[in-house]
């Protein structure tokens, strides 16, 4: 999910509207009242959390046509696709978490070594604190709600910051929020990236939540890192897909080409390019037009041309149809075996770009522009393959996807490239619909983002996983097997040397220790435990 235009957009912000009158700025005001909210203990209680959700849910309910509206503005969705992608997952997350909410809070036990028997030991979840939110303008309802199901569950208290991209749905959210949510822990900020890299600097975060670009997620992090700030980036990266030769054609043409134009391939686990099998390439390729011609992946606007482009969604900015088109003009002019099979139309000014499936594209980011990074846009390479081993050393070549797509019908082969490769999420026979199970955790790995969230997994990442340990103020009988405190217990003049050094003055041959060395060692554990302790000899 790309914040890389977001971050490179110029604001023009006074210095007078940075800060306030008593010399700290808004930003610092607005932690320090929520901190002061965090700490009075208002977000513990379980029935205070469950009224904020309850509040969010009631909140996409009651405006679903302000929100789809706002959104229809910025990127032209229609209603289905709006409520499938961005409202549903949210509820769904919403309920999930509601259900299981009290049941999360109460922590897990731990059993106590023998040692300690009477002790009791578990893992405590506490709210973390102050946590900033940074959403993303291509699914900006649910990329900045999605994440503070997270932290409202968790009891922490949270800064919001939409993206300023989608400008409308920005606006709508920060109407919306500020009528809906508790004030005193939820403050929602517009403005743009110099007021998130104000925001991020801040020492007194407890966590940073970031959705966007792999680019500005490292900035991210470097920032963070100076204050030892902990993050959550969601990010992106280039999510292969494989159709070996077994695959149901029809099924997997169908399937890509909706995960393809959702969004107009403006989603982070979209489908970045096909390796198909060999002898499959052109039956599938025939699929995929037959689908498309169907029309039940596409969706012309209504409000558009009948000559223009077929999409479902516009392009966010003018900048990114440029991006997209010169990558292609790059990709067809570089290596000449690549060519359109399917769509190619594109309109600048309608920001609207057809789904165009290249075929004759390489695996080699050298010599074919459009596998050298995350394209973020419906175009759609297909790579021809024979060797699966080839492939799959072409996936471990490439940074960890947060997203790997694999159509088949064999276990076997299957199993043996997920054990072969790593991604966020591996996915058979189906590509995006992941999103929809709100108990799988979902987050990258490496270059594709670090931490998880949705259910249980996001409630954990916005906590604090504390260790309690309670000791039994009796049985004080079970501290005469602690070393004891005095040197003497640790000095070689008093004690002698250690057991295992005395052992070792034995020479019979085949033992290492001697035969005379080993009845030894065997009346040490009977009769020398407290010598055994003090010296670190291990019981095992």
């Amino acid at each position: 999910m790309s914040l890389s235009l977001s971050m490179s957009l110029s604001l023009n912000v006074s210095l007078s509207q940075c800060l306030a009158r008593d010399g700290r700025s808004p930003q610092s005001q607005t932690i320090e009242a929520l901190r002061e909210t965090f700490v009075a203990g208002t977000t513990r209680p379980y029935e205070w959390r469950m009224a904020q959700l309850k509040q969010l849910k009631a909140m996409l309910h009651e405006n679903l046509t302000m929100l789809g509206d706002a959104v229809r503005a910025d990127l032209g969705k229609s209603t289905g696709e709006f409520v499938v992608s961005e409202i549903f997952p949210v509820i769904t997350d919403i309920a999930h978490t509601m259900d299981h909410l009290r049941g999360w809070m109460k922590g897990q036990p731990i059993q106590a070594p023998l040692l300690v028997a009477t002790s009791r030991c578990r893992v405590v979840p506490e709210p973390r604190g102050v946590v900033l939110i940074l959403g993303a303008w291509n699914y900006p309802v649910y990329l900045l709600i999605g994440p503070l199901v997270a932290a409202l569950a968790a009891g922490n208290v949270a800064v919001l910051k939409p993206s300023e991209v989608a400008t409308q749905s920005c606006a709508a959210l920060v109407t919306l929020l500020q009528r809906y949510m508790d004030p005193r822990a939820v403050r929602v900020l517009n403005g743009g990236p110099s007021l998130a890299s104000a925001l991020i600097a801040k020492p007194s975060l407890d966590l940073i939540f970031f959705t966007g670009s792999t680019r500005v997620g490292r900035l991210v992090a470097q920032a963070a890192a100076a204050n030892l700030t902990p993050t959550i980036l969601e990010l992106g990266g280039k999510c292969p897909v494989i159709v070996d030769e077994t695959a149901n054609l029809r099924t997997a043409a169908r399937r890509l080409a909706w995960a393809k134009t959702m969004n107009s391939g403006q989603t982070c686990i979209s489908p970045d390019h096909l390796f198909v099998h060999a002898s499959v390439h052109d039956a599938f390729l025939a699929e995929l037009r037959a689908t498309l011609a169907e029309g039940e992946t596409t969706v012309l606007d209504a409000t558009l041309p009948d000559a223009a482009p077929r999409a479902h969604t516009r392009l966010v900015h003018q900048h990114h149809h440029e991006g997209l088109a010169r990558v292609l003009a790059e990709q067809l002019e570089t290596n000449p075996a690549s060519q359109i099979a399917i769509g190619g139309r594109h309109d600048a000014a309608l920001r609207a770009f057809e789904l165009t499936v290249v075929t004759g594209v390489g695996a080699d980011p050298a010599a074919n522009p459009l596998m050298r990074e995350e394209i973020f846009g419906p175009i759609l390479p297909i790579i021809p393959y024979t060797d699966l081993d080839a492939v799959t050393a072409s996936i471990r070549a490439c940074p960890p996807p947060l997203a790997l797509y694999v159509f088949s019908t064999q276990r076997g082969p299957v199993e043996k490239l997920r054990q072969a490769t790593t991604s966020g999420t591996f996915m058979v026979n189906d590509a995006l619909v992941n999103m929809t199970a709100p108990a799988l955790p979902f987050g990258g790995i490496g270059a594709s983002g670090q931490g998880r969230y949705h259910g249980y997994a996001g409630f954990e990442a916005l906590s604090n996983m504390r260790s309690v340990f309670v000791a039994s103020a009796g049985q004080e009988w079970l501290n005469r097997f602690r070393p004891p405190a005095p040197s003497w217990a640790y000095s070689n003049e008093s004690r002698g040397p250690p057991p295992y050094q005395r052992l070792r003055t034995s020479a019979t041959p085949g033992l290492p220790w001697g035969s005379d060395g080993l009845v030894q060692l065997g009346e040490a554990w009977i009769g020398s435990l407290e010598d055994r302790i003090a010296w670190g000899i291990p019981f095992s």
